[in-house]
């Protein structure tokens, strides 16, 4: 009589637990089929530089380029600036970027045993950032 009580406590102990953990992973997966996203969400973040996030709303562009000074303005505005002959110029890079919303030129080049490194506004032809340093 004590090896069947045994047994069916057992029994009921072992069918409660299986029931347990039928349950929990059923919930489970109810609550990821039934997760509804709105259409209309829309992500409004970018990350920046810094690995944090800001809404793209901030960031100022033009409507078009035709508000910008062209890469070759640019590209003479830097030469101009370094005293140097486009022909003398190697490894000349030029890139149109943002930077803190604005957009820039970012002009690279070597000449006369230097590196020299431009970032001109697109859309003033101010120089914004300048450097050189022995290549």
């Amino acid at each position: 009589m004590k090896k069947k009580t045994i047994l069916g406590v057992s029994l009921v102990i072992l069918s409660l637990l299986a029931a347990t953990l039928f349950m929990s992973s059923c919930s489970g997966r109810e609550t990821e089929n039934t997760q509804v996203v709105p259409q209309s969400t829309q992500d409004t973040t970018v990350p920046n530089n810094n690995a944090t996030e800001m809404p793209i709303e901030n960031k100022a562009e033009p409507q078009n380029d035709g508000d910008l000074i062209s890469k070759d303005d640019a590209k003479r505005i830097a030469f101009d600036h370094a005293k140097i002959n486009e022909a003398d110029a190697k490894r000349l890079k030029i890139d149109l970027d943002y930077d803190d919303g604005t957009r820039v030129y970012e002009i690279e080049f070597d000449a006369q045993g230097l590196e020299f490194d431009y970032d001109i506004n697109a859309k003033t032809g101010e120089i914004l950032k300048f450097g050189k340093e022995k290549d």
